[in-house]
């Protein structure tokens, strides 16, 4: 294993001093970088020690297929577009920012159908909130939830 340097004696201490892990870099998928992420781990500090930022750059979700029961969800697809904030602890960590599917569609065994999903959806402390604009539907163009798509 190359052994990893810095040659700028200011930076060092600088980093030193910070006690702090840089991350900056991207995911590929196929070869693709599809999630750039760029922040800070603070080895030193115990709380609010994690400050990254997520950007989802035309992310092609069949990665996800790797990680679903294929008797549950099969066939992921489409993609996600935003930018998350990642904050907290590695533990806990707090999320917060948006994310737009589009064409993201699954099929889900028990029911029989692929639902397709486009729209964005906010990220915050509460969870994944369905901003109220956002389409789902069944295979046959049909308005698969039309209480969270009307906000009824």
């Amino acid at each position: 294993m190359k052994q990893v340097g810095i040659e700028n004696r200011e930076e060092r201490d600088y980093l030193a001093c910070l006690a702090a892990v840089i991350m900056k870099g991207n995911l590929n998928y196929r070869e693709t970088p599809t999630v750039d992420f760029t922040g800070t781990y603070k080895v030193k500090e115990i709380k609010d020690n994690f400050d990254l930022d997520l950007h989802f750059n035309n992310t092609d979700l069949t990665f996800l297929n790797g990680f679903m029961d294929a008797e549950v969800v099969s066939n992921i697809n489409g993609k996600l577009n935003g930018n998350i904030h990642v904050s907290g602890e590695p533990d806990l960590p707090l999320l917060k920012g948006s994310v737009i599917l589009n064409n993201a569609s699954a099929i889900f065994s028990l029911l029989g159908c692929r639902y397709t999903i486009n729209g964005k959806i906010n990220v915050g402390e509460s969870g994944f909130l369905v901003n109220k604009s956002l389409s789902l539907k069944d295979e046959d163009g049909n308005n698969a939830a039309p209480d969270i798509v009307t906000g009824k």
